[in-house]
Formats: C-alpha cells, structure tokens, sequence
C-alpha cells in the first residue's frame, strides 16, 4: 500500500452570556491509497523487468468532513443542558468502478442535575452513523451494497464525589440499525464480506469507584456488564462432499452474541506516591470470554484473561524547563499466556462439521519508555 493522509480541525469558542456558551468546530482530511501487489521474485527465464513490478493495482480516495455545535445553557444553579449537533459528510470512495457520497447527521443532547454538592444526575440521547469500510464495496456485488450502520444511544447516570473518594454509575443502552458483521457468505468472486444485520444492541451498567486511602495510597477500579446481541443473524457454511460438490449452509439464530464482545470487563488500580514526584501504578485488566463469530459457539471463543500491567511517572522541574517528565510502562509483567484476537473457520464435508480457530497471542512481557518535556 501507499498510502497518503492529510487535513485540519477548528474550534471557536463563544460566551454569549453568563449561563450560554458556544462551542463551533469542525474537520476535514483527504485519504488518498493506492492498493496493489508486487513481484518479488520470478521464475527462471522471466523478463528482468517484472522484479518489483506492481499488478492489481486499484485506488481508494475518501474526503471526509464535520462541522459541529454545541451549546452548553446553565438552567439554574443546579440544573445543565446541552446540545451537540453534528453534520459529516464525505465522499466513501472513489475509484473507476464506485463512487458514494454521504450526508449524515448526528445530534446529542442532555441534562445534569446537581442534586447537592456531592451528587449529581446526568441523562443524555445521541445518534451516530458511520459510512462502510473501503472492503465493504471492494467486496460486495452490485446487488448487495452495503447500508452505512446507525447508532441511537440512551444513557443515564449518577456521579458522586466527596474529598477522599468518588464514584459513577452508568446505564446506556445502544441499538443498532444496519450494523455490518461477517456472517460467512461468499460474494460472486469468492470473496468472504460484511453484511448489514438489521437490527442488534449493546446494553449494559458501568460501575467506577476510587478511593484516596492516605497521601500515599488511591485505590480505584471500574468494571462493566452488558450484553451485546444480534437479533436474528443468519450464518453461512461451506459445504463440500466426496464428489467436490459445493454449496454453503444456512443456520438462523435469534439473539445471538456479537462477536469479540466480552459480557464483563473490569481493572483494579492502586497508586503510589512514595516520595514528592514519583507516582507508581499497578493495573489489573480483567476480559471475560468473547466469541470469534456471531454464532455465540462456545467452541469458537477466546477463553477470559487476566493481566498485570505496571506504570511509574517522575517528574522534575528546572530553571529552563519548567517541567520534565519521565514514563516507564511494563506490560503483561506476569508474562501472561493469553490471547486477546483471532478468527475462525469451519467446513462441512459429507456432512460432517470441521472447525479451525486461529487465535492470535498477545505479547509476553514488553517495556515502554519516554520523555515528555512542558514549556
């Protein structure tokens, strides 16, 4: 690939009154890639000049642009609304063969109620669309092109605050219009594409708490609960027998579980302060199963994870430099087995189911280090 990216964003600021603020901003960038295959190496006697020759060459152009509004009105001393208002509209992509333009719109609005000084009450609706993804027309034929996927999301919270500990309680609930997904079937090239499932949701509860035990101590986590389902999916197999006959296989599920969706996920954290500067932090991850497919086959999954990460920071500060600050992060420190991606493929032959997983293992333990200077 040969790839080339570029664009800006903007943001202007606005206080018309004491309890009004505006915010305008916007975006817009330019994706410009070139796809193609190279000859590497040939075969005795072959013309010299096919050596780093390219073939299958094709290009994918996307120009994407967002202007948005938000306004922030402060009803009474306790009492917030706001209103984000999104327009995005881009060219998806543009080749010899496709070219699609979108116009979405995307609107959030909400409430926070300050119910004392300690606690408050916040609720908020939004919509989210999203164009497909280049291989999503590459892939698919003239009569199945994909529908760009919408979100309507419902949250409602209640945030508590003290001087030594705080805590969220979060509820959202996301559906789903026109979600693509992968659910088996081959195109007329033979090529395995996303399609639109009609309708699916991700529903669930968020919980996160911290607690400052002493200037020396913060101890803090969060875990969330969901469940996160296609309503009605319909996966294809292949199908051979003896005779290399080929069909695929229809199985209709109801309900099913959207794959690489884990029901529980959640993080222990303590920090340390031992002297002036030096914060030290040990983050314990926690996922919990998540299937490779949409077919919720526990054979097809990739088992629950734990792991430990770890994260010093230092800072100092000097005449020239007014701060200067040093990281270093260990990852998996345990040096954990486990795997967080992969795939999965099956096959009928006469009749009989063969499934293969390919899980893809995540890295042993691993450093990471660097410097960040602020004038």
């Amino acid at each position: 690939m040969d790839n080339d990216f570029s664009g800006f964003v903007f943001t202007l600021n606005y206080k018309a009154a004491q309890r009004l603020n505006f915010t305008l901003g916007g975006a817009y960038n330019t994706y410009f890639g070139k796809h193609f295959g190279e000859i590497v190496r040939a075969v005795t006697g072959s013309p010299t000049n096919d050596i780093n020759g390219r073939y299958g060459l094709n290009t994918g152009n996307k120009n994407d642009g967002n202007l948005y509004l938000k306004t922030n009105y402060r009803i009474s001393s306790k009492l917030y609304a706001f209103v984000d208002l999104q327009v995005g509209f881009n060219d998806s992509l543009a080749s010899q063969m496709q070219s699609v333009d979108y116009l979405f719109f995307n609107p959030k609005l909400g409430l926070s109620y300050d119910i004392n000084s300690n606690l408050a009450a916040y609720a908020s609706l939004s919509r989210a669309n999203k164009e497909p993804n280049r291989n999503d027309f590459v892939q698919s034929s003239i009569s199945s092109r994909p529908l760009p996927e919408q979100l309507n999301d419902v949250e409602a919270g209640l945030r508590y605050k003290r001087k030594t500990w705080m805590g969220t309680v979060n509820l959202y609930n996301m559906n789903y219009n026109n979600q693509l997904v992968l659910n088996g079937e081959i195109n007329n090239v033979g090529a395995y594409n996303r399609v639109n499932v009609a309708a699916s949701f991700r529903r669930g509860l968020e919980l996160e708490l911290e607690k400052h035990i002493n200037k020396y101590f913060t101890l803090g986590g969060n875990v969330s609960y969901s469940k996160n389902k296609i309503r009605d999916f319909v996966e294809y197999i292949d199908s051979y027998d003896s005779l290399n006959n080929y069909s695929q296989i229809k199985n209709k599920y109801a309900k099913t579980d959207i794959s690489f969706s884990p029901d529980v996920v959640a993080a222990l954290i303590l920090s340390i302060r031992p002297i002036k500067n030096l914060e030290i932090a040990f983050t314990e991850k926690y996922v919990g199963k998540q299937y490779l497919d949409n077919t919720s086959n526990a054979g097809r999954s990739i088992a629950a994870y734990n792991v430990l990460d770890a994260r010093a920071n230092y800072s100092i500060k000097t005449k020239f430099i007014p701060e200067i600050n040093f990281m270093l992060s260990v990852y998996n420190v345990l040096n954990t087995q486990y795997s967080t991606n992969g795939y999965t493929y099956g096959y009928y032959y006469n009749g009989s189911l063969s499934t293969f997983n390919f899980l893809a293992p995540a890295a042993p333990i691993n450093f990471l280090g660097g410097v960040s200077l602020r004038f």
